[in-house]
């Protein structure tokens, strides 16, 4: 949610938005393809808004623990892991350098603590823990590959979800 609201933001802010995109178009959910956006400058005004979420979304990072904060942490990690992603899920190989990967891979410990820490409010019924936080806790797991979500500390995940 907080991608989507940065991207539109930085689409309607941008400068060069002066295009058929028009505000009437996002309420009312037209945009449903590249196609739609109708030209190449339309085209080019929707890259720039992506990088420039992507680079706000890497800036919400605590300067001293490079953590994104604890209910945002899955969100951030699916909106910024597609950038790694192939075929078989994200290449976080052990033996990386790169502080983007190094990071999203830490930050996942923020996505475990956040569900255990949910669970145990919700008195250990994975029933009762919130649909939103099932489906980002699953798309990050997926995404990056750290685990599986029909064996998650012993639940089953899509079982429960909303999926």
């Amino acid at each position: 949610m907080l991608l989507i609201g940065v991207f539109i933001g930085c689409l309607l802010a941008s400068p060069s938005s002066s295009s058929s995109v028009s505000q009437d178009s996002l309420d009312k959910g037209k945009i449903r393809s590249l196609a739609d956006l109708g030209s190449e400058k339309n085209f080019i005004n929707l890259f720039v808004a992506i990088q420039h979420a992507s680079e706000y979304l890497w800036e919400q990072r605590d300067v001293y623990n490079q953590f994104w904060p604890s209910p945002e942490a899955a969100s951030a990690i699916i909106s910024l892991a597609s950038q790694f992603t192939g075929v078989d899920g994200a290449d976080l190989a052990d033996n990386t350098t790169d502080p983007r990967i190094l990071s999203i891979r830490q930050n996942m410990a923020m996505v475990h603590v956040d569900f255990l820490k949910n669970l145990a409010l919700q008195g250990f019924d994975i029933g009762k823990i919130d649909d939103r936080l099932l489906t980002e806790v699953v798309g990050a797991l997926r995404l990056t590959c750290s685990g599986d979500p029909k064996d998650y500390f012993g639940f089953d995940l899509i079982e429960v979800g909303p999926f």
